[in-house]
């Protein structure tokens, strides 16, 4: 056995925890050969009888299908020491489900069946080894059907993330031609292009030849003020006793961002928000970002040992209550404020601490960014849109309410405390405010969802 040949069945999960000699020596056990396949050329068509276990001794093998534009699409890439469809290999009657082809020139070791079999009675860490790339590789089938089911939107996200996490960087470098990338999808070159030049209309991304750069500078504050200086005369927050249009709540919170400012916070410096679900909680938000610093809401209707261990353990400079906002004079003029940065921290939500002490969990303004886009193109939102917000300040899930809907121009209604945990209040406040989508816990939301009639155009549930 040459090297390159042992190199490869060492980099095989196969044969994991085997030494050099003991993959030797059992392979001396059967019958095997080394097949040299030059790049475009097929080891095996779709539907061919799967007769041996193939396992990647150098190179790059492709496994391909016919995607709906009947194009050859691969649907994974194997590398040195991979194993080729090693479900069907013990299929009765089992046939490749894909056509692999060589994307070089590759070396790629073959072994009868039967020959596998006897590999398995003679080395019980292969049998082992076997059962975990099966496992493996039902994950990996279950990740790929579930790409089926996807819209556009979806895949091209679910590929823009995943090149992400495998480059390691916010500015990927996309090797594929649109159309070999439409391919891969599964999807039309035509859909492909709109929904790139969606995404980047949007800000989402920036695309610069072959480079998509999903990391923009603007953040949550860029894109509210940009809708302030287009729509400063509509609603922009209520709560059933007081409202604000968008210049309003761009003013006000540039007058509290200058005070935050002169008390001493500073970038990424943590400001508490202890106040009533009312219109006063995204003024403060507001304020807070444009300071550059995050917030820490604390619910009012904790107790009072909660409440004092995160505000001891956040190290906040600021809290802004009541009291601080009441002291404080709206009616002056101020410049606009803006030290948000992308990479600055927007908040910092405790969870609730059911496996000991509350942690702090932090998001950044970049984070935020992305989530904002996602939400105002899955929830299709527009400034026709008028959300409640009934969740808890204090759950991370507020912002899919309350930041999304104040980047397109739409209104965000509070739900006063009093009625949040009434049925029939709930139904009453939507019906009344004209409410065309909100989010809440399941269990509410099936109530609503039963309890007749509403004008809502969506209705999200979680937790």
């Amino acid at each position: 056995m040459d090297i390159d040949t042992l190199n490869g069945l060492k980099a095989c999960p196969l044969f994991k925890g085997l030494s050099d000699n003991e993959i030797i020596d059992l392979m001396h056990r059967v019958q095997y050969r080394v097949q040299v396949i030059e790049r475009g050329d097929l080891l095996a068509l779709a539907g061919d009888p799967c007769r041996h276990a193939n396992i990647v001794v150098s190179g790059e093998m492709s496994a391909k299908i016919i995607s709906s534009s009947g194009r050859l699409v691969r649907m994974d890439l194997h590398h040195s020491g991979q194993l080729l469809a090693p479900a069907f290999l013990f299929a009765k009657d089992g046939h490749y489900p894909v056509t692999i082809e060589a994307e070089q020139t590759s070396r790629v070791l073959r072994i009868a069946s039967a020959d596998v079999h006897v590999l398995l009675e003679a080395e019980p860490r292969i049998a082992m080894n076997l059962v975990g790339i099966l496992s493996n590789n039902i994950s990996f089938l279950t990740k790929k059907m579930g790409m089926l089911l996807m819209t556009v939107r979806e895949k091209v996200g679910t590929y823009i993330n995943n090149e992400m996490k495998r480059q390691g960087t916010s500015n990927i470098v996309v090797t594929l031609s649109r159309q070999q990338l439409a391919d891969e999808l599964g999807i039309q070159k035509y859909s492909l292009l709109r929904c790139l030049h969606e995404l980047q209309e949007k800000g989402v991304i920036r695309i610069n030849g072959k480079h998509i750069d999903v990391d923009p500078e603007e953040t949550f504050v860029d894109l509210f003020e940009k809708q302030a200086s287009k729509t400063p005369q509509s609603l922009a927050v209520a709560d059933g006793m007081r409202s604000m249009t968008y210049g309003e709540l761009s003013h006000h919170s540039d007058v509290l961002a200058h005070q935050l400012i002169a008390c001493g916070v500073c970038p990424n410096d943590f400001v508490v928000v202890k106040v009533d679900h009312t219109i006063d909680f995204p003024l403060a938000v507001l304020a807070i970002h444009k300071a550059g610093a995050a917030y820490v809401p604390i619910d009012l209707d904790y107790p009072e040992e909660r409440q004092a261990y995160m505000l001891d353990d956040c190290k906040a400079k600021i809290v802004i209550d009541e009291q601080f906002l009441a002291e404080t004079d709206f009616n002056v003029e101020s410049d606009p404020v803006d030290l948000a940065t992308p990479e600055g921290l927007a908040y910092m939500i405790y969870t609730s601490g059911s496996t000991g002490r509350p942690k702090g969990v932090m998001l950044r303004q970049c984070g935020l960014r992305n989530y904002i886009a996602s939400m105002v193109d899955v929830q299709e939102l527009t400034s026709a849109d008028r959300i409640a917000l009934h969740r808890a300040f204090s759950f991370d899930a507020h912002i899919q309410d309350l930041y999304p809907v104040l980047t397109v121009g739409g209104s965000l209604h509070i739900m006063p405390s009093e009625i949040r945990h009434e049925l029939q209040g709930i139904r009453d406040f939507i019906i009344n405010h004209g409410i065309t989508g909100g989010c809440y816990t399941t269990s509410l939301g099936v109530l609503l969802k039963e309890s007749g009639p509403l004008p809502l155009r969506y209705l999200a549930m979680s937790g």
